[in-house]
């Protein structure tokens, strides 16, 4: 059967019919949670990571596992003497990072050792992948490497080895045999619900701001870089990172008030009272995990504002950024994860990743996008009594009155064509249509056209987007402008996509 089921996953994602639908399916085998049945040679590992064996010994260990083509999320749970419950998520490229996520503290029997460096990537497309972590303290010049492989729909591996740098074997391969108990990937909600830092105090709450301060400082350039390889306008990042350092010291200053509890007046008419004297107060408290569902014209914006207030009233947060910009997506997940571990969870992904995140019950939802999508998005609310915000944009109506005089309505169109040029008119203040008195729409009409046509070369703005240029370079359809207004304003050629 484990043979007939491994034909299965390979054949899927490798077979004739095997396109992105077939790998995918295959990877979904990966997803679920998986218990350690029996290990091999483990008590050399335990006395490689030091650590009493009789503590391991009677542990319990539990992985849940979500494996994507270019990442997994892994959640780790031992319970035992020695407890460990964590979560990280990482990419599957090769590439060497450092910052080791506390997912894999345990390798130094400890918090992440500084300096330590880790490197996840492809043993074989589909069923096995490894774990490469160097520089680790103690441990002799050694790599561990940790091989997970698929054996079957329900049975599963993890090999783990160390070597010196000169192929020295310092511990020979230590194996855990795992099946699947059921079909639940990682839970994120439920994590930082049970196991995040803590917010409690206002010491606690500064201290993860200033960790956001840290995050966006350090990193300008970096993030510029990503939204330039998304198409992100504008893409310099530094006037967006200065305004979230500002907020973030904002939320700083505010924090001590708002967990000062709000005096009431005692409205009770005395002889209610039965000569009984109360004081009444309100306590602002954390609801708890929130999530925040960010768009894709402004990533980084929107997806760190609304943060910046959950984490100043004492909440954990899950993002879930936009798969319309994957390269800033990953970049901000790793960001998170790096300076803000256990605080905040990103979870990437389409739909279905929102739909995840929603159904593990979280206490609010904050939503920034279009209306169609909110819809859905209240939908699956509704099912698990989520409360939400949504902040709604789009289709905002300029209006121009007759008593404007010529420079009144010369500023007017001026400032609805800036705004339209800025971030390619994607913007949630950029104007979609203009309601003009019919006292001034003759002249309307003629200061617009010809204030389009002074624009020049900024007419032709780009797309927003690697994802959306492509889709569009890809139509077969050209739409004409059938009205001299329309064409006058969208005459001339396109840019070229970048």
């Amino acid at each position: 059967n484990a043979v007939a089921d491994l034909t299965f996953i390979v054949g899927s994602a490798m077979g004739a019919g095997s396109s992105s639908l077939g790998g995918a399916a295959a990877l979904d085998a990966w997803t679920g949670t998986w218990k350690v049945e029996r290990r091999d040679n483990w008590d050399a590992f335990v006395a490689f990571l030091g650590i009493p064996a009789a503590e391991e010994a009677q542990a319990h260990e539990f992985h849940r596992l979500r494996v994507e083509a270019t990442a997994f999320t892994w959640e780790c749970e031992l319970q035992g003497a020695r407890s460990v419950h964590s979560l990280c998520r990482v990419d599957l490229d090769g590439q060497v990072r450092k910052a080791l996520p506390s997912s894999l503290a345990f390798l130094a029997a400890g918090e992440p050792p500084e300096g330590a460096e880790w490197r996840h990537s492809w043993v074989e497309d589909i069923v096995s992948f490894k774990t490469e972590v160097s520089k680790l303290p103690g441990k002799d010049g050694a790599t561990v490497t940790l091989t997970w492989r698929l054996a079957s729909q329900t049975q599963a591996s993890v090999t783990v080895e160390a070597r010196r740098e000169d192929g020295t074997v310092v511990l020979a391969p230590c194996t855990a045999h795992l099946n699947k108990q059921s079909s639940s990937g990682p839970a994120p909600i439920a994590w930082l619900r049970a196991r995040g830092r803590p917010l409690k105090t206002a010491e606690q709450r500064r201290a993860a701001l200033a960790r956001v301060e840290a995050m966006i400082s350090e990193n300008l350039d970096v993030i510029s870089a990503a939204q330039e390889q998304d198409r992100i306008f504008p893409s310099r990042f530094n006037g967006v990172g200065q305004m979230l350092l500002g907020g973030a010291k904002n939320y700083q200053s505010l924090v001590d008030a708002w967990m000062v509890p709000e005096k009431l007046e005692d409205a009770c008419p005395a002889p209610l009272k039965a000569g009984v004297e109360a004081d009444w107060c309100v306590v602002n408290e954390p609801k708890g995990v929130c999530i925040n569902v960010s768009p894709w014209n402004a990533p980084v914006q929107l997806s760190v504002i609304p943060m910046l207030a959950m984490l100043a009233s004492g909440n954990h947060c899950a993002i879930k950024p936009p798969e319309l910009v994957p390269n800033v997506s990953a970049l901000f997940r790793r960001l998170c994860q790096q300076y803000l571990d256990g605080y905040v969870w990103v979870e990437e992904g389409d739909k279905d990743a929102v739909h995840r995140l929603i159904d593990e019950g979280a206490d609010h939802l904050v939503f920034t996008g279009g209306g169609e999508i909110a819809k859905h998005v209240a939908a699956r609310c509704a099912w698990t009594l989520t409360p939400m915000t949504l902040e709604l944009g789009g289709k905002s109506p300029v209006f121009f009155d007759k008593s404007l005089d010529a420079s009144m309505l010369d500023a007017g169109i001026r400032e609805t064509l800036e705004l339209k040029v800025y971030k390619t008119g994607q913007f949630c203040c950029a104007h979609d249509y203009a309601l003009v008195h019919e006292g001034i729409y003759d002249a309307f009409c003629t200061k617009f056209v010809a204030a389009v046509e002074a624009l020049g070369d900024k007419r032709h703005v780009a797309l927003i987007g690697r994802e959306a240029m492509r889709e569009f370079s890809n139509r077969k359809h050209v739409i004409h402008a059938k009205s001299g207004f329309a064409k006058s304003y969208f005459s001339g050629p396109p840019p070229a996509p970048a």
